[in-house]
């Protein structure tokens, strides 16, 4: 979405920017003297840098998953230390303790 926020703000300032250029006089805002046009562009610039942080934020989040899917199938591969006192696969020929 800011994707497609920054050029609506990037046709706008093109349209001010023309307008400033063909009758020699701008759209400002109030008596300030600030142009309407650098506010349109400003707000591009801004939707352009939400956009790239959240692009660059789904490269972090791919990397991420990709680490910890390896991590995961490297632990299954892995064969787990071997105690015996939790080896209850063979039966056993004691009776179990009483008391």
């Amino acid at each position: 979405m800011p994707f497609v926020m920054m050029i609506v703000w990037l046709f706008i300032t093109a349209g001010l920017v023309g307008h400033h250029l063909v009758t020699g006089r701008g759209v400002s805002i109030g008596h300030t003297g600030i142009p309407l046009w650098a506010i349109s562009a400003g707000l591009a610039l801004f939707n352009y840098a939400r956009w790239y942080a959240s692009r660059a934020g789904k490269e972090d989040e791919e990397a991420m998953r990709i680490a910890t899917e390896a991590r995961k199938r490297q632990n299954r591969q892995r064969p787990g230390d071997y105690d015996p006192n939790l080896d209850f696969s063979k039966a056993d020929d004691k009776p179990p303790p009483t008391g």
